[in-house]
């Protein structure tokens, strides 16, 4: 599989319609394509994400519909916060919107939510409600280039 990490909205505009070009084939060959973008502000970043959740999911709509998606909140390692119930919150507001887009079983699973592995370890319990929340989605753990391993 291939996941595509877009940080601007323009370019995330530009590559939807070849991603949705190549999304049979690739399926047929057992393959996929992942679209990813940190659409909520998050931990110790507050301020808005230059992808914001409704244009993202508004250029989905429209040139990929049905694309597996990696969605995640814009962080920041320094400070001392932690994903929150209401970070929580607002993600599951927008996958509801997403879902209903999406009347398909098979689409709903294809959920995946990008989480900083160090601020996960910080507070587990937002991120354990999300995933009973939403069930068939996915926790991706990632940690950032340069960071030290984790222990």
């Amino acid at each position: 599989h291939l996941k595509l990490d877009f940080k601007d909205l323009r370019s995330l505009q530009l590559c939807l319609p070849t991603v949705q070009a190549s999304k049979c084939r690739l399926a047929a060959q057992g393959q996929g394509v992942w679209i990813n973008a940190d659409i909520l502000p998050g931990p110790n970043r507050r301020e808005p994400c230059p992808i914001q959740a409704e244009d993202f999911m508004m250029a989905v709509k429209q040139w990929a519909p049905g694309v597996p998606l990696s969605l995640g909140w814009r962080v920041s390692l320094a400070g001392s916060d932690a994903y929150t119930a209401d970070d929580v919150s607002r993600m599951l507001q927008v996958c509801d919107s997403l879902e209903a887009e999406r009347p398909e079983k098979s689409e709903k699973s294809l959920l995946v939510f990008a989480i900083s592995a160090r601020l996960a370890l910080r507070d587990p319990g937002p991120l354990l409600q999300l995933l009973e929340q939403k069930p068939l989605s996915q926790l991706l753990l990632w940690t950032g280039a340069g960071e030290p391993a984790l222990h």
